[in-house]
């Protein structure tokens, strides 16, 4: 009977019914732009949100500043507690963590058939690439950051600010005279439907704990409950369905792997991000030694039938090395537990990691990232003579030539996550 009873939970009826629902409170803010100031008034708000970082209510129209106050305000359920110890979950394990979500839950979802149309009518496949991966890390970042989701952090800002231009993107591509509207098929449903969104949601949730526990690093029960718990607070504030939310871990990850199975198959779009992905990586690895190793991470992650409809072919060498880097994987998580060098050096690491995105430009400026210090264990604090570990000539090799350039790579990966 339970198990009836978890199926019937993420039956078709019932997704199919969420591919049909958006977010009323975004989407009566859209509405209320659009009677007042017509499609330029909705384009100008798209322009300043995507302009002003965290924007400041204050300075926006009256209709928007009260979807702000309405939408800050964290559901009764929410404890404190337990999404710091979820957001400890992804800072400990931040360099991993972040591989995982680029070149598996990225992929997974440009898999998606249906979902991943709005990219390709928003002309996003080959444009604005870089700003929308530090969009999307930027969310992650302030998510994760001590205290990123109460009082003072920037979190809940952020995703007001995700939650909104969905809404606009939602009303540009229905709206009658916009010319996506004679572009977007019904059979794909809603733009940025309900079961959109929670597949998005799961992409950081359930899809990252899959692909952590792949490279065997096992997360403890509990923490793996508060991380769900986390990014279900997240999912609330972004405008996902209540009843989209998950229980549990099992629970999410049902959810997750139900939403993939409904939504595979083959597509251009998909093809066509997924290409530029490993082009991208393959051209950032340094020499040609290692090249198919960004093939071989997603097909691992992802599985061969998702890899084949993306177009990702086997690379036989660097496939070999997948067990390799779940030893290494699981080896330095156990070990950094308890060593304070190794926690250090795993810091070190994940603050190159998130400093290689400070260094594109966009639109001609150069982002800058608020990076959580828990992300880093212990942070550069400014000018001065490096940690002697870091003078001996195989980390110097490793930091300068390895990991730099080949996070720098994972770091400007396209996302499809919003």
């Amino acid at each position: 009977m339970s198990s009836k009873m978890e199926q019937e939970r993420w039956s078709d009826e019932i997704l199919d019914a969420m591919r049909t629902k958006g977010d009323p409170i975004a989407d009566d803010t859209v509405a209320t732009i659009l009677e007042s100031d017509g499609l330029e008034g909705l384009r100008e708000l798209l322009g300043q949100l995507q302009r002003n970082d965290v924007p400041e209510p204050d300075a926006l129209p009256d209709g928007v500043k009260a979807y702000f106050d309405r939408t800050e305000i964290l559901p009764a359920w929410a404890d404190p507690e337990l999404m710091e110890r979820g957001a400890r979950v992804f800072r400990t394990n931040g360099l991993l963590a972040t591989m995982v979500l680029f070149a598996g839950s990225l992929p997974a979802a440009y898999a998606a058939k249906r979902s991943v149309q709005v990219l390709a009518l928003s002309r996003r496949l080959q444009s604005d690439v870089k700003r929308r991966i530090v969009e999307m890390a930027q969310l992650v970042l302030d998510v994760v950051a001590e205290g990123g989701m109460g009082k003072g952090g920037y979190a809940i800002r952020t995703i007001q600010k995700v939650r909104l231009i969905h809404g606009a993107i939602r009303h540009y591509i229905q709206y009658p005279t916009s010319p996506l509207a004679f572009e977007w098929d019904r059979q794909w449903g809603t733009p940025i439907n309900q079961e959109d969104l929670a597949g998005t949601l799961m992409t950081f949730c359930a899809a990252v704990l899959q692909g952590l526990a792949k490279y065997d690093v096992h997360i403890e029960p509990d923490n793996a409950e508060a991380y769900v718990h986390l990014w279900n607070v997240v999912g609330y504030v972004l405008g996902v369905s209540e009843q989209l939310l998950p229980r549990d871990v099992a629970d999410a990850y049902r959810l997750h792997d139900r939403v993939m199975v409904r939504n595979h198959a083959p597509s251009e779009a998909g093809r066509l991000l997924t290409a530029a992905l490993v082009e991208f990586l393959e051209q950032e690895i340094p020499g040609k030694a290692l090249d198919g190793l960004a093939a071989s991470n997603i097909r691992y992650l992802v599985g061969d039938r998702v890899a084949d409809m993306l177009g990702v072919e086997p690379r036989h060498f660097t496939d070999r090395l997948i067990s390799l880097e779940r030893t290494i994987w699981g080896w330095t998580h156990d070990v950094q537990e308890l060593s304070p060098r190794i926690r250090q050096l795993m810091g070190k690491m994940t603050y190159e990691l998130l400093c290689s995105i400070e260094r594109h430009e966009i639109g001609g400026e150069r982002t800058k990232l608020r990076i959580p210090a828990g992300m880093m264990d212990h942070p550069p604090a400014g000018p001065g003579k490096p940690h002697w570990i870091w003078q001996l000539w195989p980390f110097r090799l490793f930091r300068d030539w390895w990991v730099a350039r080949l996070l720098r790579a994972v770091a400007a990966l396209p996302d499809s996550s919003s």
